[in-house]
């Protein structure tokens, strides 16, 4: 019965012991197996590589950020030791002394007063306070916001319009100018005011602020900014800034002009 019962189960598995590999087969399985170890382990060096020149094609330049860009310090950075409290003489232009004839809120403001550029008799002032800093656009306007409220302003950018102010004896002088008032980083040395049509506005010397006497009778289209070599640093579009002047408490008509020179 065993022989028998033997015999059978011999006879179900032969087609199974056909498919049995031999020994060279086993090997040749082995050998390819181990090749693709070999790759395997090879891949991450390759990976690594390829990083490797990634990194030294950026380190040469070969991906490059514009410089003026790259180098950019925004007008916020360039007087945070000042807006912070830590560095008084991080701030914009100078200290207020008794001679600059400052509008009186600003005289009797209490904190660190500054002024922060002049073009004639057109001066830009700024006054920290507390947790605020205050602008004075000549004698006609004052601007102010919390030290948070600035840096949402003044970061970013290395130069910012504040607005077109006056001058004490009235919003044009004899030429129809007006002044118009901004900051900006250490970097920028020169501004220029350009418009759709005629030669810009300039100003020269720059130390955290500048006063341009914008021509009223034109339209504005761009500040641009410069550093002492003469390198564009940045650019602001003022398009929309309207510098006209008109008695109508409405505002100026579409297309009208300022007023005569002799009006301001």
């Amino acid at each position: 019965m065993t022989d028998l019962w033997n015999r059978a189960l011999r006879s179900a598995f032969d087609h199974a012991r056909e498919l049995e590999p031999t020994d060279a087969e086993v090997q040749r399985v082995l050998a390819l197996d181990a090749q693709r170890d070999t790759r395997r382990a090879r891949r991450p060096l390759l990976k690594v590589a390829a990083t490797a020149c990634a990194t030294l094609l950026l380190a040469s330049g070969a991906y490059a950020v514009p410089p003026a860009r790259a180098a950019l310090q925004d007008v916020y950075s360039a007087m945070t030791g000042w807006v912070t409290g830590a560095d008084d003489q991080a701030g914009p232009g100078r200290p207020l002394e008794a001679g600059d004839d400052a509008p009186a809120w600003v005289r009797e403001t209490g904190g660190e007063k500054r002024l922060v550029a002049q073009n004639g008799a057109a001066k830009l002032y700024a006054v920290r306070e507390d947790q605020t800093i205050s602008f004075a656009l000549g004698g006609s306007v004052g601007l102010s916001d919390t030290v948070d409220g600035w840096r949402s302003q003044l970061a970013g950018t290395a130069v910012v319009v504040l607005g077109p102010g006056a001058f004490a004896d009235g919003p044009l002088d004899n030429l129809g100018r007006r002044p118009l008032f901004g900051v900006s980083s250490r970097p920028v040395a020169r501004v220029e005011l350009r418009y759709a049509t005629g030669a810009p506005s300039v100003q020269d010397g720059l130390d955290g602020g500048f006063v341009l006497l914008a021509d009223a009778r034109r339209d504005p289209r761009t500040l641009v900014a410069f550093d002492r070599t003469g390198r564009e640093l940045d650019r602001a579009d003022v398009s929309g800034l309207d510098l006209r002047v008109c008695s109508d408490p409405r505002g100026c008509p579409p297309g009208r002009t300022a007023p005569s020179p002799s009006a301001g």
